[in-house]
């Protein structure tokens, strides 16, 4: 292929072309249109330049449809002011635009063809650097700062001080950042002063920093700490007065015990020196000692095991001798037998009267007896005495209430030995418990016993017949026990029943209290008998025509 230009107005035109396409050859003339562009150093097209001060010339050429222009045309370049200086291509960087403003540079041929592209030079708009910076009289520091926006490598800063400082010449680094060395005088009058940094290209571009100077702080001196006292040579215990020879602990039961003091402990503390309490016990015991702030020695003792036991406490300190402070022996009965018998588990309750008999209701349908002192040990047996009342399981226990009446339940032991329970099964509900009062009856009319009990004037033959009762919440009322001093009164366990006095030269002047058990809660009442106070607990007219016919008799 052969190819021929030739320079006209409208730049270079292909004016001969022969192509060899085999045996034919194709020939004619081409007109190109001529695209001209700016090329940087390294022959690539430049549409835009961001330069800043301080930065090195940078040549420029003008190329057309991607080849350079020959030597021999003439290029024009313009575009150069105030920013940017422009000589044959050659771009340096004078002054920075304000607020992003540009400059085009254009080249040009005398042919016509041309091409531009717009020159940035970028100027700072402010000042990285600290606010304040504070110095002691004689004492230099470094002061660093940076031109604004990031990026900026050679825009210049000053720094001026109206303190009495000695400012160094900036180390400039590569990265634009400045750093001055501040000494202050010797003699530099302590107070606040004010530094500016300001950009060298555009001075109203700056920062003010606050100085401090002051005066040096006073060498520190350590406060005096008088040596500690000497350690005592010896531990002075005294063991506690009411200290026991030896005691006596249930198993599993936990005691804790002063067992006296330590003279000399604050002695010891004074001078830094620790004194131990070194407990020693068998493997029937746990044993722990401690020592309190006013030197008490205190242990805190727990049985484990049944069986005689002893236990040792020795006070140890550095440069003294061994004290031993304690060596007590404890005793560990072994615990009682579990009695066994029949319990029953029922939902509204199982009260046990004074006559033994086990009060169920039937409204709960359902219960469990079992064996205390045998829970979870296998081979019970069970045998309900009236089936067609309580029918029990022979194996589990676990019986329905199906009638009211009486029965009797018996449990074989493993290993043979019966137990037997006595129940009885009752309609309705048990009376709730808080809901049930103990009352007399005063003058002939029931009312609830005063908190602070009642006064009998005894008969001075025969007994005083003080009626009494538990009534309340409308359900059944189980009396379980009754307590009373028996020397001077007695009551059955009926429901009502009377409180008998014995007679007046037994019981005048005494005193005792009624208490009764009755479903699940005790009921007390203080009885004092005064022969002189006012008779409110009359007898029954029956009562008194026996004690006149006792006293005809006499």
């Amino acid at each position: 292929m052969e190819i021929t230009f030739e320079k006209t107005g409208l730049g270079y035109v292909l004016v001969h072309c022969a192509l060899d396409l085999g045996n034919n050859l194709q020939m004619g003339a081409f007109t190109l249109e001529a695209q001209y562009a700016i090329w940087d150093g390294e022959q690539k097209p430049v549409t835009a330049l961001s330069m800043e001060v301080g930065d090195q010339p940078e040549p420029f050429a003008l190329a057309c449809n991607g080849a350079a222009i020959p030597e021999g045309v003439t290029v024009t370049w313009t575009g150069g002011d105030q920013y940017v200086a422009v000589n044959d291509g050659e771009i340096t960087p004078i002054m920075a635009h304000a607020e992003g403003g540009s400059t085009t540079i254009t080249a040009a041929t005398q042919d016509g063809g041309s091409a531009f592209f717009a020159v940035t030079v970028a100027g700072p708009t402010g000042v990285d650097c600290q606010t304040a910076v504070s110095l002691v009289q004689g004492e230099s520091v470094s002061f660093t700062a940076k031109a604004l926006p990031e990026g900026l490598r050679h825009h210049g800063l000053s720094l001026a001080s109206d303190a009495p400082l000695t400012i160094s010449d900036p180390q400039v680094g590569s990265d634009g950042l400045h750093t001055w060395t501040l000494t202050a005088a010797e003699d530099a009058e302590p107070g606040e002063y004010t530094m500016t940094v300001t950009a060298d290209a555009d001075t109203s571009v700056a920062k003010q920093i606050t100085v401090t100077v002051s005066e040096p702080a006073p060498p520190y001196v350590p406060p005096y700490v008088p040596p500690a006292p000497a350690a005592p040579s010896n531990i002075q215990f005294t063991p506690a007065e009411d200290l026991p020879a030896g005691l006596e602990l249930k198993q599993g039961e936990s005691i804790t015990l002063e067992l006296g003091v330590i003279d000399n402990y604050a002695a010891f503390a004074a001078a830094g020196v620790e004194v131990t309490a070194v407990p020693v016990c068998d493997a029937g015991l746990t044993l722990s000692a401690s020592i309190g702030q006013e030197g008490r020695l205190t242990v805190h003792l727990s049985a484990l095991e049944s069986g005689e036991h002893q236990f040792t406490v020795t006070l140890s300190a550095p440069g003294c001798s061994a004290v031993n402070a304690a060596a007590l022996a404890v005793r560990v009965p072994s615990p009682a037998p579990v009695e066994k018998k029949i319990v029953v588990e029922a939902q509204s309750g199982a009260y046990t009267g004074i006559k033994g008999v086990t009060h169920l209701m039937k409204e709960d349908g359902a219960v469990t007896f079992s064996v205390q002192g045998l829970e979870g040990v296998p081979g019970v047996t069970w045998k309900s005495s009236k089936p067609k009342r309580v029918a029990i399981d022979a194996v589990t226990g676990e019986a329905t209430l199906k009638k009211t009446g009486s029965a009797l339940i018996t449990a074989t032991l493993p290993g043979g030995g019966e137990l037997t329970l006595k129940v009885k099964v009752n309609k309705g509900d048990f009376a709730r418990p808080e809901s049930i009062r103990l009352q007399t009856k005063a003058e002939g009319q029931w009312t609830d016993a005063p908190a602070q009990g009642i006064t009998v004037v005894p008969n001075e033959r025969g007994v005083k017949n003080v009626p009494t009762r538990l009534v309340g919440g409308g359900g059944k009322i189980v009396i379980e026990s009754i307590q009373i001093d028996t020397d001077i009164a007695t009551r059955d366990g009926g429901n009502p029943a009377p409180v008998k006095v014995k007679k007046r030269f037994l019981t005048d002047g005494k005193t005792t209290t009624l208490v009764i058990r009755a479903n699940g809660r005790e009921f007390t009442l203080p009885i004092a008998v005064n022969s002189s106070a006012k008779d409110l607990y009359p007898d029954e007219m029956m009562a008194q025509v026996q004690e006149i016919l006792q006293l005809e008799e006499d």
